[in-house]
């Protein structure tokens, strides 16, 4: 790949050194008794209703997952999650 970053030193390049892919996380957390903690969208896409889902986000670089699970719950609604175990992987090519 051939790159010229333009706006100059003040601001970093935003373009990853290496060939690199970007992962979603989603926690799903549960209380003693067994309620599921959700969140609602807070703008959803053009058209459609708010929707409920799990608190989740995309992983930093060189994060672990179970960091990033702990850490997405606990920007999108301040608890302390305990991460477990993996429920699921998807993977999808465009």
């Amino acid at each position: 790949m051939l790159l010229n970053w333009l706006p100059g030193p003040s601001e970093p390049c935003p373009v990853p050194p290496f060939a690199t892919h970007v992962i979603g996380v989603g926690g799903l957390v549960l209380n003693s008794q067994g309620e599921v903690l959700c969140v609602r969208e807070a703008t959803p896409p053009s058209g459609l209703p708010p929707m409920w889902k799990l608190p989740g986000g995309l992983m930093d670089l060189g994060e672990e997952i179970s960091e990033a699970v702990a850490r997405e719950v606990l920007e999108e609604t301040g608890v302390k999650a305990r991460f477990k175990s993996i429920l699921n992987f998807r993977h999808q090519v465009h």
